[in-house]
Protein backbone atom coordinates (compact mmCIF):
# COMPACT_ATOMS: atom_id res chain seq x y z
CA UNK A 1 0.00 0.00 0.00
CA UNK A 2 0.91 3.48 -1.21
CA UNK A 3 2.34 5.25 2.21
CA UNK A 4 2.90 9.57 2.78
CA UNK A 5 5.88 11.29 3.76
CA UNK A 6 3.08 13.00 6.43
CA UNK A 7 1.80 9.37 7.61
CA UNK A 8 4.81 7.74 7.51
CA UNK A 9 6.72 10.56 9.80
CA UNK A 10 3.35 10.77 11.95
CA UNK A 11 3.84 6.35 12.28
CA UNK A 12 7.53 7.33 13.40
CA UNK A 13 6.72 9.97 16.12
CA UNK A 14 4.25 7.79 17.76
CA UNK A 15 6.63 4.84 17.82
CA UNK A 16 9.95 7.50 19.27
CA UNK A 17 7.81 9.18 22.15
CA UNK A 18 5.67 5.78 22.89
CA UNK A 19 2.81 6.50 21.92
CA UNK A 20 2.77 9.52 24.79
CA UNK A 21 1.92 12.68 22.50
CA UNK A 22 2.80 14.89 25.98
CA UNK A 23 6.29 13.95 26.14
CA UNK A 24 8.42 15.91 27.21
CA UNK A 25 10.68 14.82 24.61
CA UNK A 26 8.59 15.68 22.00
CA UNK A 27 10.65 14.64 18.60
CA UNK A 28 9.01 17.43 16.28
CA UNK A 29 6.99 16.77 13.24
CA UNK A 30 9.16 18.66 11.03
CA UNK A 31 12.37 16.89 12.09
CA UNK A 32 10.77 13.34 11.35
CA UNK A 33 9.78 14.63 7.76
CA UNK A 34 12.95 15.25 6.86
CA UNK A 35 14.88 12.65 7.68
CA UNK A 36 12.65 10.58 6.08
CA UNK A 37 13.64 12.22 3.08
CA UNK A 38 17.17 11.50 3.60
CA UNK A 39 16.72 7.91 4.13
CA UNK A 40 14.28 7.64 1.14
CA UNK A 41 17.19 9.08 -0.94
CA UNK A 42 19.77 7.03 0.57
CA UNK A 43 17.90 3.91 0.02
CA UNK A 44 16.59 4.83 -3.93
CA UNK A 45 20.48 5.58 -4.56
CA UNK A 46 18.92 9.05 -5.78
CA UNK A 47 20.74 10.23 -8.70
CA UNK A 48 20.02 14.12 -9.24
CA UNK A 49 18.02 14.71 -12.91
CA UNK A 50 18.97 18.22 -14.40
CA UNK A 51 18.05 17.82 -18.24
CA UNK A 52 15.02 18.67 -19.34
CA UNK A 53 13.14 16.80 -22.04
CA UNK A 54 13.39 18.07 -25.75
CA UNK A 55 10.09 17.89 -28.36
CA UNK A 56 8.59 20.71 -26.07
CA UNK A 57 10.75 21.16 -23.41
CA UNK A 58 8.93 19.19 -20.82
CA UNK A 59 10.22 20.70 -17.46
CA UNK A 60 10.69 17.92 -14.40
CA UNK A 61 11.70 19.84 -11.46
CA UNK A 62 12.68 18.67 -8.36
CA UNK A 63 13.00 15.37 -9.84
CA UNK A 64 15.76 12.49 -9.41
CA UNK A 65 16.73 9.15 -10.79
CA UNK A 66 15.39 6.41 -8.09
CA UNK A 67 16.86 2.59 -8.30
CA UNK A 68 14.88 0.12 -7.80
CA UNK A 69 17.08 -3.35 -7.45
CA UNK A 70 16.18 -7.46 -7.63
CA UNK A 71 12.43 -6.37 -9.57
CA UNK A 72 11.14 -9.86 -10.06
CA UNK A 73 10.50 -10.96 -14.10
CA UNK A 74 7.19 -13.05 -14.00
CA UNK A 75 5.56 -15.15 -16.83
CA UNK A 76 3.38 -13.29 -19.32
CA UNK A 77 1.65 -15.08 -21.83
CA UNK A 78 4.82 -16.54 -24.13
CA UNK A 79 6.59 -13.58 -22.81
CA UNK A 80 7.86 -11.84 -19.53
CA UNK A 81 6.74 -8.52 -17.23
CA UNK A 82 7.96 -6.80 -14.61
CA UNK A 83 5.56 -4.66 -11.76
CA UNK A 84 6.35 -1.43 -11.29
CA UNK A 85 7.54 -0.90 -7.80
CA UNK A 86 6.19 3.08 -8.16
CA UNK A 87 4.38 5.19 -10.45
CA UNK A 88 7.56 7.18 -12.27
CA UNK A 89 6.89 10.77 -13.29
CA UNK A 90 4.55 10.45 -16.55
CA UNK A 91 6.31 12.04 -19.44
CA UNK A 92 5.86 11.38 -23.43
CA UNK A 93 7.24 8.23 -24.26
CA UNK A 94 7.02 6.82 -21.25
CA UNK A 95 10.69 8.61 -20.18
CA UNK A 96 9.63 8.26 -16.85
CA UNK A 97 11.17 4.47 -17.03
CA UNK A 98 14.44 5.69 -17.90
CA UNK A 99 16.19 2.76 -17.32
CA UNK A 100 15.42 -1.55 -17.09
CA UNK A 101 18.20 -4.04 -17.12
CA UNK A 102 19.21 -7.08 -15.57
CA UNK A 103 20.18 -7.32 -11.77
CA UNK A 104 23.75 -9.03 -12.12
CA UNK A 105 24.30 -6.77 -15.07
CA UNK A 106 23.53 -3.33 -15.04
CA UNK A 107 25.19 -2.15 -17.99
CA UNK A 108 23.26 -4.03 -19.87
CA UNK A 109 20.67 -1.62 -20.53
CA UNK A 110 17.33 -2.98 -21.92
CA UNK A 111 16.03 -0.87 -25.36
CA UNK A 112 12.31 0.50 -24.82
CA UNK A 113 9.80 0.67 -27.03
CA UNK A 114 6.71 2.86 -28.02
CA UNK A 115 3.50 1.29 -25.95
CA UNK A 116 1.45 -0.32 -28.20
CA UNK A 117 4.10 -1.00 -30.89
CA UNK A 118 4.96 -4.25 -30.14
CA UNK A 119 2.47 -5.93 -32.54
CA UNK A 120 3.30 -3.90 -35.03
CA UNK A 121 7.25 -5.24 -34.57
CA UNK A 122 6.52 -8.81 -34.66
CA UNK A 123 5.16 -8.43 -37.98
CA UNK A 124 8.73 -7.63 -39.32
CA UNK A 125 10.92 -9.89 -37.41
CA UNK A 126 11.58 -8.45 -34.24
CA UNK A 127 15.16 -10.24 -33.25
CA UNK A 128 16.67 -8.56 -36.24
CA UNK A 129 14.74 -5.03 -35.99
CA UNK A 130 16.77 -5.03 -32.32
CA UNK A 131 19.37 -6.82 -33.34
CA UNK A 132 18.67 -9.93 -30.86
CA UNK A 133 18.19 -7.38 -27.76
CA UNK A 134 15.57 -7.67 -24.87
CA UNK A 135 12.65 -4.75 -25.66
CA UNK A 136 10.07 -3.69 -23.28
CA UNK A 137 7.33 -1.67 -23.39
CA UNK A 138 5.41 0.15 -20.53
CA UNK A 139 1.88 -0.67 -19.83
CA UNK A 140 0.62 1.02 -16.66
CA UNK A 141 2.47 -0.40 -13.86
CA UNK A 142 3.73 -3.03 -15.87
CA UNK A 143 7.12 -3.92 -18.17
CA UNK A 144 6.55 -6.16 -20.53
CA UNK A 145 9.47 -7.76 -22.35
CA UNK A 146 9.30 -8.62 -26.11
CA UNK A 147 10.69 -12.07 -24.99
CA UNK A 148 10.57 -14.81 -21.97
CA UNK A 149 13.71 -13.52 -20.98
CA UNK A 150 13.96 -16.12 -17.66
CA UNK A 151 14.90 -18.55 -20.65
CA UNK A 152 18.01 -18.98 -22.12
CA UNK A 153 19.91 -17.73 -23.22
CA UNK A 154 19.23 -14.64 -21.27
CA UNK A 155 18.46 -16.29 -18.30
CA UNK A 156 17.07 -12.64 -16.19
CA UNK A 157 14.98 -13.24 -13.16
CA UNK A 158 15.35 -9.81 -11.53
CA UNK A 159 16.10 -6.83 -12.72
CA UNK A 160 17.02 -3.13 -11.82
CA UNK A 161 14.65 -0.92 -12.95
CA UNK A 162 15.81 3.19 -12.38
CA UNK A 163 12.79 5.44 -12.63
CA UNK A 164 12.43 9.47 -12.80
CA UNK A 165 10.20 10.34 -9.70
CA UNK A 166 9.84 13.43 -7.48
CA UNK A 167 12.41 14.45 -4.84
CA UNK A 168 11.15 12.78 -1.23
CA UNK A 169 12.55 16.08 0.26
CA UNK A 170 10.39 18.61 -1.55
CA UNK A 171 7.41 16.59 -0.95
CA UNK A 172 4.44 17.90 1.07
CA UNK A 173 2.56 15.90 3.41
CA UNK A 174 -0.15 13.95 1.20
CA UNK A 175 2.53 13.23 -1.33
CA UNK A 176 2.85 9.60 -2.22
CA UNK A 177 6.60 8.95 -1.21
CA UNK A 178 8.27 7.39 -4.27
CA UNK A 179 9.63 3.95 -2.33
CA UNK A 180 7.87 -0.03 -2.72
CA UNK A 181 5.77 -1.60 -0.25
CA UNK A 182 9.31 -3.45 1.42
CA UNK A 183 11.21 -0.07 1.57
CA UNK A 184 8.71 1.45 4.30
CA UNK A 185 9.77 -0.87 6.85
CA UNK A 186 13.59 0.51 6.03
CA UNK A 187 12.79 4.26 6.15
CA UNK A 188 11.19 3.34 9.58
CA UNK A 189 13.56 1.34 11.13
CA UNK A 190 16.81 3.84 9.77
CA UNK A 191 14.99 7.05 10.73
CA UNK A 192 14.55 5.89 14.28
CA UNK A 193 17.69 4.95 14.73
CA UNK A 194 19.04 8.26 13.72
CA UNK A 195 16.69 9.65 16.21
CA UNK A 196 17.90 7.79 19.03
CA UNK A 197 21.37 8.59 18.41
CA UNK A 198 20.63 12.16 19.56
CA UNK A 199 17.93 11.84 21.93
CA UNK A 200 18.21 12.95 25.60
CA UNK A 201 18.14 10.22 28.03
CA UNK A 202 15.98 9.86 30.91
CA UNK A 203 17.93 11.24 34.13
CA UNK A 204 14.61 11.33 36.11
CA UNK A 205 14.56 9.30 39.70
CA UNK A 206 11.45 6.52 39.67
CA UNK A 207 10.76 3.14 41.04
CA UNK A 208 13.08 1.68 38.99
CA UNK A 209 16.09 3.66 40.02
CA UNK A 210 18.50 1.81 42.83
CA UNK A 211 20.65 3.68 45.39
Amino acid sequence: MATTIGRISEQIQRIVNGGDPSSDNQIQLQEIKLLVGQVCNKLLKMERFTMNIPEGDYGVNASIIATYDNIPVTQYKDRAKSILPTAPISLPKNMGVWAVSPTADPDNLFIPIPSGTFGLLKKIDVEKDLFGQIGFEVDGLNIIYTKDIRNAPFSVNNVMVKLLVIDPSTMGDYDILPISADMEGDVIAQVIQMLSAYQPKDSSVDATNKV
